[in-house]
């Protein structure tokens, strides 16, 4: 695994900014020049497994997943390069990805210590908590123009995570089962 986190490094470049806008410019050239300033998108997801057994964690209830059956809760952000920024997979089915993301030390980074200038943002889903820095989805019929961009953004997460998460599993065979 050393040798894996040398060859492709994950992280956001919280102290660079060229690379900052490197990434931003990537997004709105992929967007059409309709998102200026992303340079993450994030989501969560569940990887089902087996029902794990009592001697294997505190709570194994807290591995059933709300689709069914028993899952880990894999957070991850892409760049637009297809290159994780963010992943975690510690969190039990149970949880949900808002709570995964509050936990993890890339939001500590950028909602609280604000060390990601305020012209750039990340993108969630539904699960998320709009704020100034992230942008997500919110209930209404009269925010056409910003459910079609998130909805552009919803398919090019889907695609960045769908690439990345098969090179992971059949390159790494990271994920058994």
């Amino acid at each position: 695994m050393e040798a894996i986190d040398n060859a492709f490094p994950i992280g956001l470049p919280i102290n660079d900014p060229l690379k900052q806008e490197e990434l931003s410019n990537g997004v709105f050239d992929h967007s059409g020049g309709i998102l200026d300033g992303c340079v993450m998108v994030v989501d969560g997801f569940g990887v089902q497994m087996r029902q794990p057994f009592d001697h294997e964690v505190e709570h194994p209830k807290d591995y059933r997943f709300c689709k069914g059956g028993f899952a880990i809760i894999v957070l991850t952000g892409c760049n637009i390069n297809a290159r994780f920024v963010l992943l975690s997979c510690t969190h039990s089915g149970s949880m949900n990805d808002i709570i995964a993301w509050q936990e993890s030390n890339l939001f500590e980074s950028i909602e609280v210590d604000k060390e990601l200038p305020p012209q750039y943002f990340v993108i969630g889903n539904e699960a998320f908590t709009c704020s100034d820095q992230m942008m997500s989805p919110w209930p209404g019929k009269f925010f056409c123009h910003f459910l079609l961009l998130y909805h552009y953004c919803n398919l090019l997460t889907v695609s960045i995570f769908s690439q990345v998460v098969v090179w992971t599993v059949t390159r790494i065979h990271l994920i058994t089962g």
